[in-house]
């Protein structure tokens, strides 16, 4: 009787392992692909290659990375640089922020590529804002709809920046961050039902 006992407290205690860790698979994707925070932040600092955020193109107009006292930056020699941002998940809006020195004291244009044929630096999609950091640097965003915006079928948004013209050959502009933020309303208990149906529609219609 004992061991049948002992037995069944077993038996009952791996099913509650089981059924925990099936919890704990299941929230993960969720979380993964549903981000209830509503908030998904995406940074690309130059120390290393990120999964989400490419490297900046055209090479020709850029000088190769470098660390100076602890910071990572990548200087451009200006003209219209370009990247692109990776996510497969379902947002609303996407907010574009580049951190930078630029030694002309004008600010950086931020643009979208809208549809597939074309049209970077499309800046009147959404409204420009700049804030002055610590040190001169600089941080110029922008936020889109991404309705409003071409990705391509692996999930590819196509980014871009202008520097301005450079007096002098031998100046550069520095680039110390590239920030993207994805958004969308947080899940809640009462919107669940409808934030579930726009996701599933989007992914419908990809």
């Amino acid at each position: 009787m004992p061991l049948r006992i002992l037995s069944n407290k077993l038996l009952w205690l791996l099913k509650i392992i089981i059924l925990g860790l099936v919890l704990y698979l299941f929230w993960g994707v969720f979380s993964q692909f549903f981000i209830p925070s509503g908030k998904l932040e995406l940074v690309y600092d130059f120390s290393d290659d990120s999964d989400f955020i490419s490297r900046l193109t055209p090479w020709y107009r850029l000088v190769p990375a470098r660390e100076v006292n602890g910071d990572w930056f990548q200087e451009i020699r200006g003209g219209d640089i370009y990247f692109t941002v990776k996510d497969p998940r379902i947002f609303k809006e996407m907010v574009v922020e580049v951190t930078y020195q630029n030694p002309q004291d004008q600010l950086l244009e931020l643009g979208v590529r809208v549809n597939a044929e074309g049209g970077y630096l499309d800046s009147s999609l959404g409204e420009n804002s700049t804030e002055t950091n610590t040190d001169n640097w600089v941080t110029s965003s922008q936020r889109y709809e991404l309705i409003k915006i071409f990705r391509d079928k692996k999930y590819n948004y196509y980014l871009s920046f202008r520097t301005p013209d450079l007096e002098k050959d031998s100046e550069t502009v520095k680039i110390s961050k590239i920030k993207v933020t994805f958004e969308k309303p947080k899940i809640t208990y009462q919107n669940f039902p409808s934030q579930f149906n726009f996701i599933i529609d989007k992914i419908k219609s990809i």
